[in-house]
């Protein structure tokens, strides 16, 4: 099992670092000087072009290797999800590109569904990074990072409620929601380490109008839980000027 190396270095051996080919896979750096050069690079340099391969590869691989596994729940209520930094950043590198940059419709056609939507990546404690998939299984311990393509442009932050009934911050370490233009795929600062807790686990995306503190979409989600304990909130629930998208998966124990 291959992990993420994010030691190679752009300088001495002059090839791509692994964070770079993760940066042009998620379209972090497009349009800049740097992934003109990288792509420059990238056509001349079969080394590089591998590697690009060898992570799209180990994306496919990661699914493979995770069977479904029946939901579970063993009481325990490990630590919240806390905030990763720093070399994280390249979890959501190894999508197909197609995922990340969602084409801009012309502004004469109305969007159908709903005005935000989330992609859920994850980086599992082997180190393999993957989408995924709404209905698939993470485990405790595995990163996740959110991209999200808001349809118009306001504030934008994700909820979780896990198998213990409980909303958390998911959306930012800063605790304010992400301004996000529309049509522009975005990938939101940091990531979330799984805690221990498993079972079924439901994230909401949230599109606001106005720039709420994160607090306030915990607390209306976990108002909305209490009042209808048998029952997943909906936007009506939650009473909120905000669009909505939810992404199911299920955490159970690794194997």
């Amino acid at each position: 099992m291959t992990a993420l190396n994010l030691n190679r270095s752009d300088a001495g051996d002059g090839c791509l670092s692994d964070l770079a080919l993760d940066q042009l896979l998620t379209g972090e750096s497009a349009g800049s000087l740097a992934e003109q050069t990288r792509r420059r690079h990238l056509a001349q340099c079969p080394a590089c072009a591998a590697r690009l391969a060898e992570l799209e590869r180990e994306a496919a691989m990661f699914l493979a290797d995770r069977p479904r596994l029946a939901p579970a729940s063993d009481g325990a209520s490990g630590r919240r999800a806390r905030w990763i930094a720093g070399a994280v950043a390249a979890v959501a590198a190894v999508a197909a590109i197609a995922l990340f940059r969602p084409p801009a419709p012309p502004s004469d056609i109305r969007v159908k569904g709903s005005a935000i939507e989330i992609e859920v990546f994850a980086k599992s404690t082997h180190g393999r990074v993957a989408p995924l998939f709404p209905g698939q299984v993470a485990h405790p311990g595995d990163l996740l990072r959110f991209r999200l393509t808001a349809h118009w442009a306001g504030y934008a932050g994700v909820v979780s409620v896990d198998g213990a009934r409980q909303a958390s911050d998911y959306g930012s370490p800063s605790g304010r929601l992400t301004a996000l233009a529309p049509y522009h795929a975005q990938l939101l600062d940091g990531a979330i380490e799984l805690d221990g807790v498993l079972g079924p686990e439901r994230l909401y995306a949230f599109l606001c109008r106005d720039r709420l503190a994160s607090a306030a979409l915990v607390r209306a989600v976990q108002t909305a839980l209490d009042a209808r304990p048998s029952m997943s909130p909906t936007a009506a629930d939650l009473r909120l000027d905000c669009a909505l998208d939810t992404f199911a998966f299920t955490k159970v124990a690794a194997p």
